[in-house]
């Protein structure tokens, strides 16, 4: 399946979405997003063994803990146009420095793409961390979404493989940004709406 095409530049919806916190509840709309994103935007630029041994990591136990347990540390942010769930993003602390964010991962629906969503999201993820006194925030991804990273002050660390199997796995890049809570980053940061 290939992305749809673009007719035009896509509107910015970021004003128009609800950014909330996550919890248990949501978790299998959580996993559809991730495996609805992964499949449409990476169907052309992953093999289909790697693509398996993704939507298996999603249903394994361990990826079910770390969600789990960024949940119940509200580190899992939705961002929600209507009620429907068009984006999702999740976060820790590092277990190298404790000054460390490390991004798990963002999702933003392939029909909402380029719409200001998946910024609007980042944003509001580095806010909360640089708040609990976070000094950077550090992320692995795919070669694909290093762009929108950089864009948004990433800089690259480094390159390297996410095992997910012992015979499959992800190329991937690490990239990291500095955070500073007198900052604002890109604008004012969305307010959490609590409402579900």
């Amino acid at each position: 399946m290939s992305q749809h095409p673009r007719f035009g530049p896509s509107p910015d919806l970021s004003q128009n979405v609800s950014i909330v916190i996550l919890d248990i509840d949501h978790i299998n709309e959580v996993r559809s997003l991730q495996k609805t994103t992964f499949r449409r935007l990476c169907a052309n630029w992953v093999s289909e063994a790697e693509a398996d041994a993704f939507y298996a990591y999603l249903d394994s136990p361990a990826f079910s803990s770390d969600l789990f347990n960024c949940m119940k540390s509200k580190r899992v942010l939705g961002a929600r146009l209507d009620r429907r769930l068009v984006a999702v993003a999740s976060w820790d602390l590092s277990k190298d420095n404790p000054r460390t964010g490390r991004l798990r991962s963002i999702f933003v629906d392939t029909m909402f793409t380029h719409a200001g969503i998946g910024r609007a999201l980042l944003n509001e993820l580095e806010r909360r961390a640089a708040n609990i006194d976070m000094k950077t925030m550090s992320v692995r991804v795919l070669g694909r979404s290093v762009g929108f990273f950089e864009k948004l002050g990433y800089a690259t660390t480094g390159q390297g493989v996410y095992n997910l199997t012992d015979e499959e796995g992800l190329a991937v890049v690490y990239l990291r940004r500095s955070l500073d809570p007198k900052a604002g980053y890109d604008g004012q940061p969305q307010p959490i709406d609590l409402r579900l």
